[in-house]
């Protein structure tokens, strides 16, 4: 009698022990992020993708523009959002939400660094 209580707590325990790790928030570790030198300006341009947000950065000199569109997944298939865009200071950020749906490649452009693509794996 006394192994089977032993047996029935170890079981709970463990029970226990696994809902709680599954009930952890999980950190995605999928996000991409690139970076690009805005070539006769001096700046960088920064480009990164999360599952529901795109977003570009830029610090120092990317010249007059810096813009970002996300391809996202959704019930109908496939497609691109609209280009969002901004006319930077010297940092400055340009961001796109696609949540719920799910991101799976951001295109990012900066003045002097061109387009460049990050992705969500």
């Amino acid at each position: 009698m006394l192994a089977r209580r032993s047996r029935v707590r170890t079981f709970l325990v463990s029970a226990l022990v696994v809902v709680s790790v599954l009930g952890l928030p999980v950190t995605a570790s999928a996000d991409s992020t690139e970076s690009r030198q805005c070539s006769g300006h001096g700046g960088m341009a920064y480009g990164w993708i999360t599952r529901h947000i795109a977003q570009t950065h830029t610090v120092g000199n990317c010249g007059s523009r810096i813009k970002v569109r996300v391809y996202y997944s959704h019930m109908g298939g496939t497609s691109w959002t609209s280009w969002k865009t901004v006319t930077p200071g010297s940092n400055a950020n340009v961001r796109i939400s696609v949540y719920p749906n799910n991101a799976i490649y951001a295109e990012h452009y900066a003045d002097g660094a061109g387009t460049f693509i990050t992705q969500f794996n």
